[in-house]
């Protein structure tokens, strides 16, 4: 009888090494949670609360990862490996997260947790926790209107100027002046 590596499976066959910031680590386990972002209003003297919808709340993912001495996947160097993934955790912003089954997700790394053992030896464990990038609220938009906002004020300005030096020569005493 043969091994459970030696029955075909399409699922295993499409597994592919996870990563974060190109540095390849084994997932053990994962969970992703997200959910409705609300606000709950209950009022007095009031049996049934208002409850607002405020959006979708940020995807989170947490991973048990581990990195193992001598696999085919991993560099023989465990330590030198080990450095590269906590220099990727620690890393300023935002980068890719390729997961065997989730795929690929623009993430920032919210905590890690590293662990060793002595009898497993050549085996370090990490749990993982990656939030969603998502994009800046203060992005094209708010610069489009920010220009918007500077151009009108301009016209605005000039429209302003044109009026008043057309009402002051309507005077007789302005332009007797000049």
């Amino acid at each position: 009888m043969g091994s459970i590596k030696d029955i075909h499976n399409v699922w295993r066959d499409s597994l592919v090494m996870a990563s974060f910031r190109n540095v390849e680590f084994h997932v053990e386990m994962g969970s992703m949670s997200s959910g409705r972002r609300t606000v709950v209003f209950e009022y007095p003297k009031r049996d049934l609360p208002y409850s607002e919808d405020m959006g979708r709340s940020a995807r989170r993912w947490q991973f048990t990862a581990y990195l193992i001495l001598g696999d085919k996947g991993i560099r023989n160097n465990l330590m030198q490996q080990r450095d590269e993934l906590i220099r990727a955790l620690e890393k300023e912003l935002a980068g890719v997260l390729i997961h065997p089954d989730l795929g690929q997700e623009y993430v920032m790394c919210e905590r890690y947790t590293y662990s060793e053992q002595r009898e497993r030896g050549g085996y370090m464990a990490f749990d993982l926790q990656f939030v969603e990038a998502g994009v800046p609220v203060l992005s094209q938009s708010f610069m489009n209107a920010v220009q918007q906002l500077s151009q009108t004020a301009g016209n605005a300005e000039n429209t302003g100027v044109v009026q008043l030096e057309q009402s002051l020569t309507d005077f007789p005493f302005v332009r007797g002046a000049q």
